[in-house]
């Protein structure tokens, strides 16, 4: 009886708690060494087509038993894989320096401590006696070389029997053992069967990703994604010998969570989610891929992060980029599905990757004044501005421009326009000033100004009660009276305001304090347009007819009521002040105009 040279309690605890997500991938580990085998028995030649792998589920009578038809294991072989855990011995016994193999079949020996609390092996190499390696849950292990009478009657290859530990017994009956071995194993190019009371069950059969008829493809695709893809991308990575599909999602994607890709390694499922293989930026991709050339970690469930990884990512990212520029060619009704469909996504990944902005950029809508465009109509139209708000872009929408006014409040949208003017020729735009532009606006004409510019010094006085300053300016449209002014920072500070008049105790005095640094700041570098402003728009008769009254009362009364519609207009949310300044001139305004003594009684 030997030791292993390890404390095996410890190593069954560090495979179980911090290397492998749990013991059910025990039979991964089995299976995969069976691969290896199998493999290192071809010599890395065709696969015997009559060399698979047989599993004996657990009854009440009899223990789990693995089968393969592998190279095998000579009993010095044995004693030198599986008694010293973390040696890379595997590879130099059985000439595993191929990138084909993966197992580490010591350790993956080990895991089934996991489930079982006895392990026996049995194994017969070519040309060798054959042996029986028996080890124990207590770190003790025993290895026996047979008679040659006794190794006649082994095949060659290795099976392993199992006898359930109390904890893991429920893994290794049938019911369980089908299910782990359809998840793990169900695409291994090696058949492997389970024995049931009714006969043998094939287990493993051709992975339809991996077939080249579209059909076979989309209807996979729609069982792993629980509907139809909208499309699938081939993918083929000559340099890491990785192949698979693509799946684009047929419903939108929102760019949170992020679907990584399933990834099996020679077939043998190693990850159902590796976000390292997708491109950070394609969210509405579900790739499937088996490879041959990518490193996995130690617990085999996920991707190293080497070169390897890196090249078949890129190749990943240069395969949708070349899909995309094919509908962008050819088939422009697909193309604008899978933008509709996948717009936030699409638009992040076009911040992240300037190629595939190139490709889709032009046909991209954007919110204008004017109704939906594409950067390409854009483009076309001339010079454009942008506002970087929803405040801002409806009042420069009243302030009129000659240049194309885009809604850039949406997410992404501005750095995708400040991106464009940079990689497509021909686009010009820039951000738009609020302010500047107010200051573009026409006056009224010399004429007239004996009338405005009283009657903007009478509405500042008007309005002083709510912060604001009136200017009175001709606007495109005659028929809007006023408009409501204010640049990023006073809207900041009247949002605060607002907030401070819900909010109460220390956040309330926290959101006055913050509304007053902003006025000081603005002060500390020399900007004196502090207030927000009524633009009253001179183009209009009910703004001409006003400059003409003369009691001062009903002055009041209509322009404060002018302010409020401008600000409700401009879907701007009233404050206390601006509630009770609408409500106080709404009365007067009834009360004069049924013709009450605002005094007394009727």
């Amino acid at each position: 009886m030997s030791d292993f040279g390890v404390d095996l309690r410890g190593v069954i605890d560090l495979l179980s708690r911090h290397i492998y997500s749990g013991p059910e991938v025990f039979l991964r580990e089995l299976l995969q060494n069976s691969r290896d085998a199998i493999v290192a028995r071809s010599d890395h030649g065709a696969l015997d087509p009559a060399w698979g792998v047989r599993i004996r589920p657990a009854t009440d009578t009899s223990p789990f038993i693995v089968r393969d038809d592998g190279i095998g294991l000579a009993a010095d072989e044995v004693a030198d894989l599986l008694s010293t855990v973390g040696r890379s011995s595997k590879r130099d016994v059985l000439d595993l320096r191929n990138s084909d193999f993966l197992g580490h079949f010591g350790i993956g020996l080990l895991s089934c401590f996991m489930v079982a609390d006895e392990i026996e092996i049995l194994s017969r190499k070519q040309g060798r006696l054959a042996c029986v390696w028996h080890g124990l849950a207590d770190g003790t292990y025993t290895v026996t070389e047979l008679t040659e009478a006794q190794s006649d009657a082994v095949p060659i290859g290795t099976s392993v029997t199992l006898r359930g530990s109390r904890e893991g017994a429920t893994l290794l009956t049938e019911r369980a053992i089908r299910r782990l071995a359809k998840r793990y194993a169900e695409y291994l190019p090696i058949p492997v069967t389970l024995a049931t009371a009714t006969g043998d069950e094939r287990l493993t059969g051709p992975a339809p990703f991996l077939s080249a008829d579209r059909e076979t493809l989309l209807a996979y695709g729609e069982e792993l994604i629980g509907h139809r893809p909208l499309d699938v991308i081939p993918i083929r990575v000559a340099g890491t010998a990785t192949q698979g599909a693509a799946f684009v999602l047929g419903s939108p994607a929102s760019g949170r969570g992020h679907h990584g890709a399933r990834v099996y390694l020679g077939r043998m499922l190693a990850s159902e989610n590796e976000e390292n293989i997708v491109p950070d930026w394609a969210f509405f991709l579900r790739p499937v891929v088996s490879s041959d050339g990518l490193t996995p970690t130690a617990s085999r469930e996920s991707l190293v992060k080497d070169d390897a990884l890196k090249i078949t990512r890129d190749a990943i990212a240069d395969a949708v980029r070349q899909w995309v520029r094919g509908l962008a060619s050819a088939d422009r009704p697909r193309l604008h599905a899978f933008l509709s469909t996948h717009d936030l996504a699409i638009r992040a990944a076009c911040v992240e990757d300037d190629e595939l902005f190139r490709i889709v950029g032009p046909f991209l809508d954007f919110e204008t004044a004017v109704g939906p465009m594409t950067l390409e109509q854009i483009a076309a139209a001339g010079d454009a501005l942008f506002a970087n708000s929803l405040d801002e872009f409806r009042m420069l929408t009243g302030l009129g421009s000659n240049a194309t006014l885009v809604n850039a409040s949406y997410v992404h949208h501005e750095e995708l326009l400040e991106k464009a003017t940079h990689l497509f020729s021909g686009l010009k735009v820039s951000r738009a000033d609020v302010m500047a532009r107010l200051s573009e606006l026409a006056e009224a004409p010399l004429e007239d100004r004996a009338r405005t510019e009283p009657l903007a010094a009478r509405a500042t006085a008007a309005l002083a009660v709510v912060d604001v300053d009136a200017v009175v300016k001709v606007l495109p449209d005659g028929t809007v009276p006023s408009l409501y002014i204010a640049d990023a920072q006073v809207l900041t500070r009247v949002d605060m305001e607002r907030a401070s008049e819900i909010a109460s105790g220390p956040w309330a005095a926290a959101l006055r304090k913050a509304g007053n640094h902003v006025d000081a700041t603005r002060a500390r570098t020399g900007v004196t347009a502090v207030r927000a402003q009524v633009c009253l728009n001179w183009a209009s008769p009910l703004v001409q007819r006003l400059s003409t009254l003369r009691d001062t009362e009903v002055f009041e009364r209509s322009l404060r009521l002018l302010y409020v519609q401008a600000l409700l207009a401009g879907r701007r949310p009233l404050t206390e002040r601006d509630r009770a300044l609408m409500s106080q001139s709404l009365d007067d305004l009834i009360t004069l105009s049924v013709g009450l003594d605002m005094g007394g009684d009727e």
